[in-house]
């Protein structure tokens, strides 16, 4: 097709060389290291900033240069890998020592190494044009060996690094550290350059190996890591580690991760001499291919079994697991002699055909079966490019709808790892369990790597599988059949299975409580097939409420609560619910219960009246569900409170009524009534409980009161005088004039008058008084009643007034003398001189 010439005056292929991605258009990428100054295929030259920088070049599918970019500073910085997203998007890792200007346009983006060789990152456009750079590493050598974009943009990165490295970029911080010599990191950072998250991997031994450590993704972003690991290595698997031993030396390990970094398996593999993975790549069909080295005799099923490969130097080996880390095939490149073979580079084309690149020397045979394909290189080495056909095969065979399923058609979608032709129902046959009859396969379409065939369900419940039957009429283009020639080689019988289910579903119910019951039962719910859609009121209940349902898939419980006495039912009628299917149920068993509860069995009525001073008092006394009753007087207790009493008798009132009544009442309180338990049984053997204390009625026997107040006036000549009169307790009052008794002493009278109205007062007024002494009231029984006829007592005497009508007389003493005289004798005085003035 065509070659071109990258290289200048110095050395460019430094390490292992430079290195090459193809974007999603067909150009290639290539990066690489080189001093002084370089050619880029005779249409650019760059000329380095120092020691040694990095070169990345872009190239159509012609081969024309479309641009060359350069970057690095005065000291020196190695790429060592480069990977192209799905936006073309150029990546670049490798490592770096002091500082470095990573953007290979005008501006400056310096990455300043932290003491030792760090580990960069670089992220370009698809015209070279500088997006960001990152670092990470210690005062130690790290460096990023592989790197890796995932469908979503992000990139992964892996290498090696020793003692303690941050591996946030930014500002953030995120440390692991090696457990002995060189570990193997793997780091993501998202599409902008920040950090997500970091892994490590390794021993007390260096698991750098001599090759790459190399990482690649899947279409659903998982992470493939492969390299070696000697004696025994820590994986990191979520919050802890797991371990893994080697079988000799170094041995192969396969790690894969999910796009959270979560560990999902790790697998090793190799023998007793040194054994080391150094890239890898995964297919379309999520296969993964492992390309390594390995000495003596190595075992590359990871699994139970063996499959072993034997070299007597050092030789290739490629080796294919699925996507659950299954072994697939393994095959190796090396000559007996001693020559040197170490394979570089490992890539799937479209067609699952496996493509190898790496170095040889003199004479080996590519061909890992019993042909021969020799190739003649230099004694001093020379590169090869190797093509491994691999056969087409089964990669799947999966339901194209759910199931279980009642549907009389049913799709299966299978999956060939290349385009294949020749495929046709004769290529098919069905696996059948259960009932199942007459099921056949109505057609086959699609084409390239995939078939869609339609699959008659017959009739009858069971299971239906699609499986294909080699021989030899289904081929690639370039007519190898399936699985390699030779009938039944692509048998494939792994495939997904329809679950056939034409069938309703049967449900039971069941308890294990006591029948009869005096309480709330525990259903249980059993379904032959699960449901997503039976629900509580999928349940018809007779007599009873339905609660507290739980359970889920085929089984479930509820409680059922009975409301009266007498039989209660439980039933899920046909056509309720569906199973997975869409199947509706048949109609269960009648789940039959009785309640037979004393709870209720006896009640005793308000007694009538509620308030007495005599008697008598009636309390009615209900039963429910008795066939016998023996109530008497003995079984009644009366309830006393005061000093009330009375007489209990008890008689019939009707079939399920008793009377109890309670005469010769007496006293000053209250008065109720407890029954005794065993006065009736019901139907199923139940005696009646207890009953009571009844509710109280009042016995009243207190006659109204009468309190006579103090007078409005203490002393009187003539009056009035009032007296305010209180009744307590009344419920009417006849209070007249003629009720009063005027108490008097000496000639003291007066005339009564009672005024007033209601039934809590009075007022006595004592009019026209006269003479000398006292005057008080008395007031005579019976003046006032309550409601039950209770009549007052007498009230009185009250407090006495003084009664006074004679006018007072003036004292005559000495001093009342001798104020008369000397009053005399003046008077005497004067008319004396007046006489004397006269003429």
């Amino acid at each position: 097709m065509w070659a071109k010439l990258i290289g200048g005056p110095a050395h460019e292929l430094y390490y292992f060389g430079p290195t090459v991605a193809v974007d999603p258009y067909g150009n290639v990428v290539v990066a690489g290291t080189f001093e002084e100054s370089i050619d880029c295929a005779g249409s650019a030259t760059l000329i380095s900033a120092g020691e040694w920088d990095v070169f990345v070049c872009k190239l159509d599918s012609s081969g024309n240069l479309m641009w060359a970019k350069s970057f690095g500073g005065l000291s020196w910085e190695h790429v060592l890998n480069v990977a192209v997203d799905q936006e073309g998007n150029i990546y670049t890792t490798g490592s770096f020592f002091d500082t470095g200007d990573f953007d290979p346009g005008p501006g400056v983006e310096n990455l300043v190494s932290r003491g030792g060789v760090d580990v960069f990152v670089s992220k370009l456009t698809s015209n070279g044009e500088f997006v960001w750079a990152r670092s990470f590493g210690s005062g130690g050598y790290d460096e990023g060996r592989s790197l890796a974009a995932d469908p979503n943009g992000n990139v992964l990165i892996t290498g090696r690094f020793d003692y303690t490295v941050d591996f946030d970029p930014g500002p953030g911080g995120f440390n692991l550290r090696s457990a002995g010599q060189d570990d193997i990191f793997i780091s993501k950072l998202d599409e902008q350059g920040n950090f997500l998250w970091a892994k490590r991997l390794g021993g007390p031994f260096a698991e750098f190996p001599l090759l790459r450590t190399a990482v690649a993704t899947d279409s659903d972003g998982n992470a493939f890591v492969t390299g070696r690991f000697k004696h025994t290595a820590d994986f990191e698997f979520g919050a802890t580690t797991g371990t893994v031993t080697s079988a000799g030396e170094y041995d192969v390990f396969v790690w894969k991760l999910d796009s959270s970094g979560e560990c999902l398996w790790v697998k090793t593999m190799g023998g007793v001499g040194e054994d080391e993975g150094g890239s890898l790549a995964v297919d379309s069909a999520g296969y993964i291919c492992i390309l390594g080295r390995f000495r003596s005799w190595a075992d590359f099923d990871p699994g139970p079994e063996i499959a072993g490969l034997s070299s007597v130097h050092s030789d290739i080996f490629i080796c294919v697991l699925d996507n659950s880390g299954n072994f697939e095939w393994a095959a190796q490149l090396g000559a007996d002699t001693g020559n040197y073979e170490a394979g570089k580079c490992v890539a799937v084309d479209p067609h699952g055909n496996v493509l190898i690149t790496g170095q040889f020397s003199n004479t080996v045979d590519f061909d890992p079966g019993p042909a021969i394909a020799n190739l003649n290189g230099s004694p001093y080495g020379s590169s090869f490019v190797w093509k491994l056909v691999v056969a087409p095969c089964v990669v799947s065979s999966v339901r194209n709808t759910a199931s279980p399923t009642r549907a009389a058609n049913v799709g299966f979608t299978v999956v060939f790892n290349q385009p294949v032709m020749g495929v046709d129902i004769t290529d098919f046959a069905l696996t059948t369990s259960g009932g199942i009859t007459a099921a056949s396969i109505l057609g086959v379409s699609g084409s390239q790597t995939s078939r869609n065939v339609t699959v008659n369900t017959g009739s009858g419940d069971g299971t239906i599988r699609l499986d294909l039957v080699d021989n030899d009429s289904i081929v690639n283009a370039d007519s190898m059949p399936l699985g390699g020639t030779g009938p039944g080689n692509g048998t494939f019988t792994m495939g997904e299975s329809y679950v056939i289910d034409k069938t309703g579903p049967t449900s039971a119910l069941s308890s294990s409580a006591t029948n009869p019951t005096i309480a709330p039962i525990t259903v249980d719910v059993f379904l032959s097939e699960t449901s997503t859609n039976f629900i509580l009121d999928d349940i018809a209940v007779t007599n009873a409420t339905a609660s507290g349902f739980t359970g889920n898939g085929s089984t479930y419980s509820f409680t059922l609560t009975p409301i009266a006495n007498g039989p209660f039912t439980a039933q899920i009628p046909a056509g309720s619910f569906t199973d997975v299917a869409g199947n509706g149920n048949m109609a269960s068993n009648e789940l039959n219960y009785t309640y037979a509860t004393t709870d209720g069995m006896i009640s005793i009525g308000p007694p009538n009246p509620n308030v007495t001073k005599a008697g008598p008092v009636v309390y009615l006394v209900t039963y429910t569900g008795a066939n016998a009753i023996n109530l008497n007087d003995s079984h009644v207790t009366l309830n006393t409170t005061g000093t009330a009493t009375g007489t209990i008798t008890t008689s019939v009132a009707g079939p399920d009524l008793r009377m109890v009544t309670i005469t010769n009442i007496s006293g000053t309180g209250s008065l109720g009534i407890s029954i005794a338990a065993g006065t009736a049984t019901d139907a199923f053997g139940n005696i009646a409980p207890a009953a009571g204390p009844s509710a109280t009625f009042v016995v009243d026997n207190t006659a109204p009161t009468i309190v006579i107040g103090t007078p409005s006036l203490s002393t009187t000549s003539t009056g009035p005088v009032f007296y305010p009169v209180t009744y307590t307790g009344a419920d009417t009052i006849t209070l007249g004039n003629s009720d009063i008794v005027l108490n008097s002493t000496g000639t003291a009278t007066g005339t009564v008058v009672v005024s007033g109205s209601g039934l809590d007062s009075r007022t006595v007024a004592i009019w026209d008084i006269s003479g000398d002494g006292t005057l008080g009231i008395s007031i005579s029984p019976e003046t006032a009643a309550d409601a039950l006829g209770n009549l007052s007592d007498a009230a009185g005497p009250s407090t006495a007034v003084v009664v006074d009508s004679n006018a007072p007389a003036l004292p005559v003493t000495p001093w009342h003398i001798g104020i008369v005289l000397l009053t005399a004798l003046l008077v005497r005085t004067f008319l004396s001189r007046e006489l004397v003035r006269k003429p």
